[in-house]
């Protein structure tokens, strides 16, 4: 926590990419606010502007931690939520499998099987779709929307709920502006374009 405050407080653009639950920058928020206001963008892999999939209601990154991520949300920090109904728009199937090295290449086998054997024609892309938004912004379309989070104690529990709000320094992704899925593929290539390499 320290080592994050003090990286924050030097001079220049802090942008951070958050792809798990929200605890970190939450305890950033209360216990160094000056440090976590000089955050110039937060990209967040996280909530849904529609269903779950760990509850009926939650997405897993905000159902694990939903009060750290109502901090955040209540924290006015530039936040773009990469939320699970965008994400669930980069699908892969088995032709889309990049030339890669063995171990790549059977991890992603792995990931994909996963949708294949739920009777799906391929497999969603999540985090690598929310470090894209990092890079390229321009990919996607994103509206201004103030973000809740449940905090109850009943079946709402972890649920993220997006309302037009002009001033609001939260950006929901809402529609993709191109093909998601390739370039996250593409980086995966053995020869992969310039700008992509893992």
């Amino acid at each position: 926590m320290a080592a994050l405050a003090g990286w924050l407080m030097q001079d220049g653009p802090r942008n951070l990419l958050a792809l798990g639950p929200l605890t970190n920058i939450a305890q950033l928020v209360q216990a160094h606010p000056e440090a976590a206001a000089r955050i110039t963008r937060l990209v967040w892999m996280g909530g849904s502007d529609g269903p779950g999939n760990h509850s009926p209601l939650a997405e897993f990154n905000a159902l694990a931690d939903p009060e750290a991520a109502a901090i955040v949300a209540e924290a006015g920090l530039p936040l773009d939520v990469i939320d699970l109904m965008i994400c669930r728009q980069a699908v892969f199937g088995p032709a889309d499998l990049p030339e890669t090295d063995p171990l790549t290449a059977d991890l992603l086998g792995g990931y994909l099987d996963i949708g294949l054997s739920r009777g799906r024609p391929g497999m969603a892309i999540y985090d690598p779709v929310a470090a894209l938004a990092m890079l390229r912004p321009e990919a996607f379309a994103f509206a201004s929307r103030a973000m809740a989070v449940s905090t109850a104690g009943d079946g709402t529990y972890g649920a993220t709920r997006f309302t037009e709000d002009p001033q609001s320094r939260t950006r929901l992704a809402t529609a993709p502006l191109e093909d998601l899925a390739r370039p996250c593929l593409d980086a995966l290539r053995k020869e992969a374009p310039h700008g992509l390499s893992r």
